[in-house]
C-alpha cells in the first residue's frame, strides 16, 4: 500500500498536461455533467456541482428533475441548470434517460457525476442501470446510484472508459452482496481491492484514511478528519474528482482520483484548525478548497 504525499501532489500539478495556459478558453477546461438530485435531496446535487466548478472545471452544467429545477437555479450563478423531464418531475425515471442521451449528442462533456440525492424509486434505480449501461461518457458513480446498481447483477460494459465508484462501506457491502458491513470494515484494503477488479473500475472506499484502488494497486489518503463525517462530503468528493478529470484532458483517471481525495481531506483539515471538527458541514469543504 502506498500513501498519498503533498509531495505527489506537487508533482500532479507540474505535469504539462495540467498547467493552466495563458492562451485559453473555459472550453479548454472541460464539461461536466452532474446528473443528481431529486425532491427532498436537491442538497446533494448543488454541492456536487458547486464543487466540480470550484475544481477547476470550465463548465459545469446541473441535471435536475424537471419539477425541482426552479429551484436549482436559486442556488447557481455560475453552473448552468437542465431541466430533464419525467412522468411526475420530481425524480429521473426512463424518460428522463432519451432526453439526456439526446443531450449527450449535441454537447461535448468530458465526464458525468451521477447518483447524488438521485433517490431509491423504483423508477430511478431502473433508470440508472440503463444510464450506465447505454451512455458511455467517462464516469463518478456515488450514493444513490451505487444503491441502484446494487439490485442488479450488473457488470461494467465501460471497461474501455475511466469511471470510478466512490461508495461507503455499506454501499461496497451491497454491491459485493455481503451479510455484514463489518465484512468491509475488518478488511477494507481486500474489498477495495476486490470491487475494483470485479466491476474493472477504480475504487475509491471512503472513510478513516480513504482507500483507493484500480484492482492492483492500492493507496491510501493521509489528509481528513472525523469532523467531515457529515452529510454532503461525499457529494462534495465526487464534485472535485470530476472536475480535475474534465481539465486532465481524459489523462490518468487514478491519479485525479487520489489528488481530489487528497485535497478534499486537506480542505477539512483546514477547516478543523479554524473552527474545530464539530461544526464542519459540506459546503465549507467547497469554501476551504481555495486554500488548499
Amino acid at each position: 500500500m502506498q500513501n498519498i504525499t503533498q509531495q505527489f501532489i506537487d508533482e500532479y500539478f507540474k505535469r504539462p498536461e495540467n498547467l493552466r495556459l495563458a492562451n485559453s478558453s473555459k472550453y479548454d477546461y472541460g464539461h461536466v455533467l452532474v446528473v443528481a438530485g431529486s425532491y427532498g435531496m436537491l442538497g446533494a446535487a448543488i454541492l456536487a456541482a458547486k464543487a466540480a466548478l470550484k475544481s477547476g472545471a470550465g463548465v459545469v452544467t446541473c441535471a435536475v428533475p424537471e419539477g425541482i429545477a426552479l429551484v436549482a437555479m436559486e442556488h447557481f450563478v455560475e453552473v448552468m441548470v437542465l431541466a430533464v423531464p419525467s412522468k411526475q418531475g420530481k425524480f429521473f425515471d426512463e424518460d428522463s434517460l432519451q432526453f439526456l442521451k439526446l443531450f449527450l449528442m449535441k454537447r461535448q462533456v468530458d465526464v458525468i457525476v451521477l447518483g447524488c440525492g438521485i433517490g431509491r424509486q423504483p423508477e430511478t434505480i431502473k433508470f440508472v442501470n440503463r444510464f450506465v449501461n447505454e451512455v458511455k461518457v467517462p464516469m463518478v458513480i456515488d450514493a444513490d446510484a451505487l444503491f441502484s446498481l446494487s439490485f442488479s447483477r450488473w457488470e461494467n460494459n465501460m471497461s474501455d472508459l475511466p469511471v470510478i465508484m466512490t461508495p461507503h462501506e455499506k454501499e461496497l457491502q451491497r454491491l459485493l452482496d455481503l451479510t455484514l458491513v463489518n465484512d468491509i470494515k475488518n478488511n477494507r484494503s481486500r474489498f477495495c481491492q476486490k470491487a475494483a477488479k470485479k466491476f474493472s473500475m477504480i475504487c475509491v472506499l471512503k472513510g478513516h484514511k480513504t482507500l483507493l484502488s484500480n484492482g492492483s494497486e492500492l493507496w491510501q489518503n493521509t489528509t481528513g478528519n472525523t469532523g467531515m463525517a457529515t452529510a454532503g462530503t461525499g457529494d462534495v468528493l465526487a464534485g472535485v474528482i470530476a472536475g480535475l478529470f474534465a481539465q486532465n484532458n481524459q489523462k490518468g483517471f487514478f491519479d485525479v482520483a487520489k489528488v481530489a481525495v487528497f485535497l478534499h481531506g486537506k480542505a477539512g483539515d483546514i477547516l478543523r484548525e479554524k473552527y474545530g471538527e464539530r461544526s464542519i458541514i459540506a459546503s465549507d469543504l467547497i469554501e476551504a478548497l481555495k486554500n488548499v
